[in-house]
């Protein structure tokens, strides 16, 4: 397996779980989507999900977000840096 492709899908699994502002000397490191804790699943819900991964991806890895798909408890994204591709899935149960 292609080693850059193992490493994009480590570094957006990390950005996506990693709360923003928590890495001391990386402020702009991770997402906002602890802020959807003890929130209802609804419309609202799920259009926050998708724009905090979004903006969580290309601000922390400088990556394009092809597609966000958000499932009961999980955030699947399709990233692409460079010539590289992955889908990421990150789990919230």
């Amino acid at each position: 397996m292609n080693k850059k492709r193992i490493d994009l899908k480590t570094a957006a699994e990390r950005a996506l779980l990693t709360p923003l502002g928590s890495r001391v000397m990386r402020p702009h490191f991770g997402s906002r989507l602890f802020e959807l804790v003890d929130r209802t699943m609804n419309d609202a819900y799920m259009l926050d999900a998708v724009e905090y991964s979004t903006e969580a991806l290309e601000r922390s890895l400088g990556a394009t977000v092809k597609r966000v798909d958000v499932q009961k408890g999980a955030i699947v994204a399709e990233v692409a840096l460079g010539e590289e591709k992955t889908e990421v899935r990150v789990v919230f149960a």
